[in-house]
């Protein structure tokens, strides 16, 4: 039995939509506001377990509800990959945390909730319900940033999981800062290849290549902007591989990268920051393996870029 919310006793708790148990955000957080603030964990911990307890009943089989002190995960797995994907994902907080330096997001969160779906029309399904348009993007995982912030992923064989969740747990980790999305998914690619303890090089000849002949001073932007990772093809991937080189090129000292990377603001992609904290201008950083050129952020053109995208804003 609940100690602080029992959503049984709630009434419009749940509402039905595109096939699962969707909570009533606003009705929770109206009730969690009534909770003293050192009991605040605890509620929204008590929350979240009745809520993933109603997706394995949505989606019935095999699915159970396994949890440890940081996390919650529902899956079809059986006990032992279950224990050591709980593992991963705790390594790589400890990880992020060592990083950054302090704990990675503040107390009265509740645990951290982790979906893995077996059949892929599940996965789908489920993601399209926060997915711009309701459409359905390719992924192997996406950290779902709405309202009570979880990782949801297919399974599948189960090769590629631990690095997708070492990847979306470390955006789940930084997720109160205002990072431009370059800095994001080189942190996250970072993490992820550290926790999977993968020696492929961040940059060799054939990709240093690939990235002179595509990057040019007007698709630079579309970099800092953010929406150069959101094109398919080439620009997805060398936009992985380029923010995962700067990460590498600017993390030279520990300690004044961890404070570039909490100053650093999407707003004009971290420029200001790499210039007041790393003493380096983004810029020439990009020249030191792309040659010469007007690589740094353009305020303006990064706001073209969010418009042409069709973004409101800086994405989340």
């Amino acid at each position: 039995m609940p100690t602080w919310i029992d959503l049984d006793q709630v009434e419009d708790a749940f509402v039905r939509a595109d096939g699962f148990q969707r909570p009533n955000w606003d009705r929770i957080r109206a009730l969690a506001a009534a909770v003293p603030p050192e009991c605040l964990d605890a509620a929204w911990s008590e929350v979240a377990t009745q809520w993933v307890q109603r997706l394995r009943a949505d989606l019935g089989g095999r699915y159970h509800v396994a949890q440890s002190g940081r996390f919650l995960l529902l899956s079809e797995l059986e006990p032992g990959t279950v224990h050591e994907l709980i593992g991963v994902a705790a390594r790589t907080l400890d990880l992020v945390q060592q990083v950054l330096g302090e704990s990675e997001r503040p107390p009265g969160w509740g645990k951290r909730v982790i979906l893995l779906f077996t059949e892929l029309d599940d996965y789908y399904q489920y993601v399209s319900y926060f997915c711009r348009d309701g459409t359905n993007p390719a992924s192997g995982g996406m950290l779902i940033r709405k309202d009570y912030i979880h990782v949801a992923a297919p399974y599948e064989d189960g090769r590629y999981i631990r690095q997708t969740l070492a990847h979306e747990l470390t955006h789940a980790a930084v997720v109160q800062l205002p990072l431009p999305r370059w800095l994001n998914e080189g942190l996250a690619v970072t993490v992820q290849k550290r926790i999977a303890k993968s020696g492929v090089p961040a940059l060799d000849a054939d990709l240093r290549d690939e990235h002179v002949a595509f990057w040019n001073e007007d698709r630079i932007q579309s970099f800092w902007a953010g929406t150069s990772f959101y094109e398919p093809g080439e620009s997805n991937k060398l936009s992985y591989s380029l923010a995962e080189i700067l990460v590498s090129l600017l993390s030279a000292d520990p300690e004044k990268f961890v404070n570039f990377v909490r100053s650093a603001q999407a707003t004009d992609a971290g420029q200001t920051a790499a210039l007041d904290v790393l003493g380096v201008s983004l810029g020439d950083t990009v020249a030191t393996f792309l040659g010469e050129g007007n690589w740094r952020p353009v305020r303006k053109a990064i706001v073209d870029c969010w418009a042409a995208a069709g973004w409101t804003s800086k994405p989340s």
